[in-house]
């Protein structure tokens, strides 16, 4: 709530109209469950998109930071649903795991994104500028964790915490600084 009378300001600052970087067709529902690992490669599946919306808005084309931002927003709900099996812990087993878990997340998230940017480094898909990219990035974040508290508190309540931490790490830290 404490967010509440910055947030459209906060909104235009992660999303400028000057941004760059080329739209393309989306995966679109970009997880860590559409990935396959088998020894040395990684193959993707669901190229269908999020279901929630049309056959005509899953083929719209979007910047990429969208699909980004589904990647790191899975990341959340892997620590989550890792904390939610912990649950039957001692307290103090469950602040350190909770701990090393977002140890996990910060990290898994920093090395996806340098592994990003190093690989659409020269493409046009991708905004030169590495705040502009941040930012874009972070606003699509926003966007899915926005769905997600809705879809949580009409399906599955006690899943809430994920996508609200995702939203005051998003709300409370300086733009471009928040994946």
């Amino acid at each position: 709530m404490a967010q509440r009378e910055t947030f459209a300001d906060r909104l235009a600052a992660l999303l400028p109209p000057d941004i760059g970087g080329l739209n393309v067709r989306l995966h679109g529902d970009f997880r860590l469950g559409h990935m396959l690992i088998v020894k040395d490669d990684i193959y993707i599946s669901g190229f269908g998109g999020d279901t929630r919306f049309t056959l005509a808005e899953r083929r719209r084309k979007a910047p990429a930071a969208r699909d980004v931002a589904c990647l790191i927003n899975s990341i959340d709900y892997s620590v989550g649903a890792a904390l939610e099996r912990a649950r039957g812990m001692a307290p103090d087993e469950q602040g350190r795991l909770g701990a090393a878990l977002v140890e996990w997340r910060n990290r898994a998230t920093t090395a996806f994104m340098a592994g990003y940017r190093e690989t659409m480094r020269s493409a046009r898909l991708w905004p030169a500028d590495p705040h502009a990219a941040d930012a874009m990035t972070d606003f699509f974040l926003l966007e899915k964790v926005l769905y997600d508290i809705e879809d949580e508190l009409a399906h599955r309540p006690e899943w809430l915490r994920i996508p609200l931490t995702a939203l005051l790490r998003i709300l409370s830290g300086p733009a471009s600084e928040t994946l």
